[in-house]
Formats: structure tokens, sequence, C-alpha cells
């Protein structure tokens, strides 16, 4: 288990496996850019030593659960957005529609919905 502030939890949270394994049944994920090695959900994988958002993520099927701190998820937002056209990224985002992020990003590119 790790031990994390507040801050840091919402940086460091495993996806449980009810969540990951329908989407991965459903997509087969072979990359997981933003993870810890005990939370890697694929075995292509980056940590923060290796910083996903600095690396290339080449036609990957993508799997992220980002930071959500304030500030990081921004940046991981934008990196899913300018890889749209590249690859299959699923992306579990917090529900923060006023957020300058969503504004920009999210709001109306939405290209697959799970409901």
């Amino acid at each position: 288990m790790i031990d994390a502030s507040p801050v840091d939890n919402k940086d460091l949270w495993e996806t449980p496996d009810h969540i990951y394994k329908p989407l991965n049944e459903k997509f087969h994920f072979t990359l997981d850019p933003c993870c810890t090695i005990e939370t890697a959900k694929c075995n292509l994988f980056f940590t923060p030593k290796e910083d996903g958002l600095k690396q290339d993520w080449g036609s990957e099927i993508v799997f992220a659960n980002p930071p959500y701190s304030r500030g990081n998820i921004d940046l991981w937002v934008e990196k899913f957005f300018d890889n749209r056209e590249h690859q299959t990224i699923v992306a579990l985002l917090p529900v923060s529609t006023s957020s300058d992020w969503y504004q920009k990003y999210c709001l109306g590119n939405t290209i697959y919905r799970l409901d």
C-alpha cells in the first residue's frame, strides 16, 4: 500500500479491477502511461520516473488513470487530446465540467462514451 498525502492520493489512485477488466476486454490495452510499478495495468507502462507525458506512445492502445491533482490532470488531458488521432485512449477522468481542461479538450470532442 502506498502511504500518500491527500493530494498524492489523487495522483496515485489504483484503478480497481472491476473497472479496468471490462474496459480491457473491450479495448485490449497495451500501454498504461501514468502509473506506478505497483499499479500498472499493462505490460508496457511508464512510471513518474519515465514521465509518460514525455514519451512517444506510438500506436499503443492506451489506458490512463491520470494524476488528478491541479496542474497534473491538465497536462495529461492535453496529451490525450494531442494523441487522439493516432491511437485509442481510454482515460478515467473526474467530472469537472467547469474546469479549463474539460472546456478546452473534452467538451464536444468525446469520440466514444461508455454508458
